[in-house]
Formats: structure tokens, sequence, C-alpha cells
């Protein structure tokens, strides 16, 4: 049998959520559907969900 690693919960939710952060700016941008300083707020928060999961421990087996 092969064993399963677990997974890191949280380093995962802040890795996903910076990453779809960062796209949801991009369209958006694209579409024009968002100003400027909105853009910067959005990828403020990709940037510290990022943060965050780096200084996350890695969870060990």
């Amino acid at each position: 049998m092969t064993e399963e690693k677990p997974i890191d919960h949280p380093r995962l939710l802040f890795g996903a959520v910076g990453l779809a952060m960062g796209i949801a700016t991009l369209v958006l941008s694209l579409l024009n559907a968002v100003n400027p300083e909105t853009a910067v707020v959005f990828l403020s928060v990709a940037v510290i969900c990022f943060g965050i999961s780096a200084l996350i421990p890695k969870r060990e087996p």
C-alpha cells in the first residue's frame, strides 16, 4: 500500500486565494471593469496571501 501525504490546508488555501486574486485582477483589467486603485488593493491582498503561505512552516509527514 502507498502512504498518503497529509495535505497542508492553510498553505494550500492562502496560495490558492493569492493566485485567484492575481488572475481576477488580470481578467478585470483586460475587461476594463476595475479602476487602478481597486486593482492595486486586489494585488496587495494576493501578495499578502502569498507571504502568509510562505511563512507557514511545512508540515512533516
